[in-house]
């Protein structure tokens, strides 16, 4: 299980996989208000890493396996915010990975 820690109460849950094919980009879903990862790793996710594609899955604050504190909005600009600095996050760890090959 991996996950991005925003504070002590308040953590993402994602499953990432790197392209295995060569030159093959990597796919983000964002799911909808009620969503999970589930939905995209029941079968568009595996079918996308079988072909050699990337992907990454990730659940918002209250979604599926994230968990969130009690000072948590779960409004529109704090989940656009979680999703700004994740990204970035992830960015940041795929360029250092890539660079470590």
């Amino acid at each position: 299980m991996s996950e991005f820690v925003l504070v002590d109460t308040d953590i993402l849950f994602f499953l990432h996989s790197r392209p295995t094919g060569p030159s093959k980009p990597s796919f983000v879903f964002l799911n909808a208000l009620t969503g999970s990862t589930d939905l995209w790793e029941a079968v568009i996710a595996p079918e996308l890493r079988l072909q050699g594609f990337g992907t990454l899955t990730y659940d918002y604050r209250g979604q599926g396996q994230s968990r969130y504190g009690a000072t948590a909005s779960l409004d529109p600009a704090e989940i656009t915010a979680d999703l700004r600095r994740s990204f970035h996050w992830w960015t940041v760890c795929h360029r250092s990975l890539a660079e470590r090959r």
